[in-house]
């Protein structure tokens, strides 16, 4: 009884702890996730030792990485994602090729080998849908084209990242079953190319029993997990991966009758989850690492956010965006993303990274997450100066 007490305080505790420290970010104009971090970090066995990363607490997690796919499929609207599918679908192959070559550039610096190269280059293209969100909100461009590229392009990102994890659990043998692996990467895109093809034109589906639903939100709720949870693990039966199943359970319902009633429903639960998702990053970080590789770290997360800037830019340009958006967008993005996280877990589970990777890893993306919406008020005081000051930006802005 000691011990569930005991449990219960310390549960408390981190519940006080992540709203404390996503107040204190959400105040400073930080994401509220890089307070939760931080929070799990504190309370953690490198911090004041108060939790440990637990079985329970790590199933939550994975619980949250399959509601977030699911939300994510949930909020796809396909007709206005069709409309920038072209330049988003361009600029997040430039991106993953472009990405790929910094990582295999870096491997003779960190000693990564082929798999790892991989693996790191997949981490970097992965831009964080909430920041871009937030970051946009603030710079009140959500209806605009640069807000409709912004989405449409993180909603390209969240599709890629479920062939990149089929392809990272590939990985766990030394040498790959190449026609294994296609047939999974073609049944998978095959799939949800059927899916985006069927509702393109804003088809609306009459949910089952919907008439009898609606107004019950708990039954709505149960029905929603339900759907997440049994196409996920669907998805893992049949060796797709159960965060892609939750996808493409999320698209379906998200383009029902009752898509409104359900994310109205399920996304306290999918913030819930997400809260411990992110406290369970922050549980895995370890102080002592930071300490004895604080220079690496930084220097690693301000390098990708320079890089992934260009980058961003030169993708969207060669998609043909103009410069003004694609800079925007560039900005918006820059940072590496919570999907990130789950690809380095797979890496881990895989045995494609090491414990000292997967480390340098979660440390590495939490940091840019921390560093990208600083970069990106830096980044447009020198815009904004650059236009009072020179003519020639000026002109370019009104044309």
């Amino acid at each position: 009884m000691d011990g569930h007490s005991l449990d219960l305080t310390n549960l408390a505790i981190v519940v006080a702890a992540a709203v404390l420290f996503g107040l204190a970010f959400i105040r400073a104009h930080l994401p509220s996730m890089v307070g939760f971090i931080v929070a799990g970090v504190m309370l953690g066995p490198t911090g004041l030792g108060l939790v440990s990363n637990s079985q329970s607490v790590g199933a939550l997690a994975e619980l949250g990485v399959l509601m977030l796919l699911f939300i994510a499929g949930l909020e796809l609207s396909v007709p206005s994602f069709v409309r920038v599918l072209r330049p988003a679908a361009i600029a997040v192959v430039v991106q993953t090729l472009g990405a790929l070559s910094l990582a295999f550039a870096m491997s003779g610096i960190f000693g990564w080998d082929w798999r790892a190269c991989i693996l790191f280059g997949f981490i970097i293209t992965m831009s964080s849908t909430a920041v871009a969100i937030r970051i946009i909100t603030e710079l009140k461009e959500t209806k605009s084209a640069i807000g409709e590229l912004t989405v449409g392009l993180m909603i390209a990102q969240d599709i890629a990242v479920v062939p990149m994890l089929i392809f990272v659990e590939s990985l766990e043998q030394e040498t790959i079953a190449i026609a294994p692996m296609l047939i999974r990467l073609t049944v998978a895109l095959g799939i949800l190319a059927f899916v985006l093809y069927f509702f393109r034109a804003g088809r609306e589906m009459n949910a089952p029993f919907s008439e009898r639903l609606r107004g019950r939100d708990d039954l709505v709720a149960l029905l929603a997990l339900a759907a997440c949870f049994a196409t996920a693990s669907l998805g893992g039966v049949l060796d797709l991966s159960p965060a892609y199943g939750a996808f493409v359970a999320g698209l379906v319902v998200g383009n029902t009758n009752l898509q409104s009633e359900t994310m109205r429903v399920v996304t306290p639960i999918q913030s819930l989850l997400l809260v411990v998702f992110f406290l369970s990053v922050g549980l895995l970080i370890d102080l002592r690492y930071i300490a004895d590789n604080a220079i690496l770290v930084l220097g690693a997360a301000f390098g990708i956010i320079l890089f992934k800037t260009g980058l961003n830019l030169i993708s969207l340009r060669l998609a043909g965006v103009e410069t003004a958006r694609a800079s925007q967008v560039g900005l918006a993005t820059a940072q590496i993303g919570e999907f990130s996280f789950i690809l380095a877990a797979a890496g881990l589970s895989a045995s494609v990274l090491d414990d000292d990777r997967y480390r340098f890893a979660i440390t590495v993306i939490a940091a840019t997450l921390v560093v990208s919406p600083i970069w990106m008020i830096i980044a447009r005081r020198i815009h904004d100066r650059a236009l009072a000051s020179l003519p020639i930006f000026q002109n370019n802005e009104t044309n």
